[in-house]
């Protein structure tokens, strides 16, 4: 049997597409011509230490240590997370990316953690830690939270991404 091959049809769209609700009926948009690919806003500003100045309690940043926690198999793709360093540094503010294998079970990388944001915090009780974990990184942060109590106090917040 000679089985024709198979092409997937281009996306269904809507040919008016309404951005707002109004009274107007002119509030609204057709779909380009080019297969109702939709259009991607403006990339943001580069970020810049006076960027940083804008945030409501934008001082405060700079008083925590950020650890990233990276998510599975992110030791394979070494520059993945190379543009997130670049705007911390450019906004001046500390990040260390934790040393965990991502391959190992949580339970391990909670014990990891833990020892990290201690070593990070240097024993003062003042000094906090944001723990920023992406995927499975975000898991193995919840973990350490969980399992081991004393870090409480230690880590100001846990951003999962």
């Amino acid at each position: 049997m000679n089985a024709a091959p198979r092409t997937l049809s281009p996306p269904i769209c809507a040919r008016k597409v309404r951005l707002a609700p109004s009274a107007d009926s002119s509030t609204s948009s057709t779909c380009p011509s080019d297969g109702c690919q939709p259009s991607a806003p403006p990339p943001p500003p580069p970020l810049s230490p006076s960027s940083l100045s804008l945030l409501p309690g934008a001082r405060s940043m700079r008083r925590f240590s950020y650890l990233l926690v990276p998510g599975l198999l992110t030791k394979w793709y070494p520059l993945y997370m190379a543009t997130l360093r670049a705007d911390f540094k450019r906004l001046g503010l500390t990040l260390t990316c934790s040393r965990i294998d991502t391959d190992q079970p949580v339970r391990v990388n909670a014990a990891r953690l833990m020892h990290e944001v201690l070593e990070l915090s240097g024993g003062e009780p003042e000094a906090r830690v944001v723990l920023l974990g992406h995927s499975k990184g975000a898991v193995d942060a919840a973990a350490a939270l969980s399992l081991f109590p004393e870090l409480r106090g230690r880590v100001a917040a846990l951003v999962s991404v």
